[in-house]
């Protein structure tokens, strides 16, 4: 069963969820697929796009907008703790990405 965690960040309450396996294939598969980047969602956390967060809890894109990154840095923290596996390999993906040499 997956895991669950309930929050409440100011005045949003909401699910941060575990991932499952199949989550994780789907979300790799629409990174490889994306198109040009969000550079602010891309680049606002170390360990985290933006794009990712609904993926990761119930809160909406328009949600995540309108909260600060200090309150985002609280859904991270509950997303990073139920979902290790994931950031772990999210880390070693980026990691790879550094030593291949750049598409011609």
């Amino acid at each position: 069963m997956r895991a669950v965690k309930t929050l409440t960040v100011g005045d949003i309450s909401f699910e941060v969820r575990e991932l499952t396996v199949a989550d994780i294939r789907l979300w790799l598969q629409e990174l490889i697929n994306s198109a040009e980047p969000d550079l602010v969602a891309e680049a606002l956390f170390n360990d985290i796009s933006l794009a990712d967060i609904p993926r990761l809890s119930s809160l909406t894109m328009a949600q995540v907008e309108t909260m600060t990154p200090s309150e985002l840095r609280q859904v991270i923290d509950a997303a990073k703790g139920i979902n290790a596996d994931f950031f772990t390999l999210r880390n070693k993906l980026i990691q790879a990405a550094r030593v291949l040499p750049a598409a011609a």
